[in-house]
């Protein structure tokens, strides 16, 4: 068990793998890696705090296909060269979800999510697709906003889903391709 890890502001960190490591009881940050291309925790199971990954230029994949649990945010974004972001067991966080900024992500998915405080997907340029089958419960607000490629009848459909489950927050956003 770590209190917490952080991996910052490495100049010439290109790949980093850390699968032994099954929890940490805090923050897991991953930022401003200018060099870092890959990653993997395949091992992490539950993050006791945030999850943020971000300002890493190079950064094309990532690794977290055991992590089911995050107590608070996940946040990914502007990571430039991020063309796919797959995390499907992840379960459940206890704050918000925030995809932002990723200029060259096309796919997204969190096939396995179910619970999150907060939704927002924005500023996504080349996203075309998201996979959030099994969400039920957002707490809160629900943001797709300023994803050019990413099909208003798409979100329109999540929305209404989710709608019919009974979720009744806040939905901002709108600037999204007619398709």
């Amino acid at each position: 068990f770590e209190s917490s890890l952080e991996v910052t502001d490495n100049r010439s960190l290109h790949s980093l793998s850390i699968d032994a490591l099954t929890q940490i009881d805090g923050d897991t940050n991953i930022v401003n890696n200018d060099a870092l291309k890959a990653f993997s925790m395949d091992g992490l199971q539950h993050i006791g705090g945030s999850l943020f990954i971000a300002d890493n230029r190079s950064l094309s994949a990532f690794y977290l296909d055991s992590l089911e649990t995050v107590s608070d945010q996940v946040s990914i974004d502007n990571n430039a060269s991020l063309t796919k972001l797959i995390i499907d067991q992840l379960l459940s966080t206890g704050g918000d979800l925030h995809i932002a900024r990723n200029d060259t992500l096309r796919t997204l998915s969190f096939s396995d999510l179910t619970k999150v405080h907060g939704l927002s997907i924005v500023d996504n340029e080349r996203l075309a697709s998201f996979t959030l089958d099994e969400l039920t419960t957002i707490s809160s607000w629900v943001e797709f906003d300023n994803n050019a490629v990413l099909c208003q009848s798409l979100a329109d459909i999540f929305v209404d889903a989710l709608e019919q489950l009974g979720w009744s927050g806040e939905l901002y956003g709108a600037d999204l391709a007619d398709c």
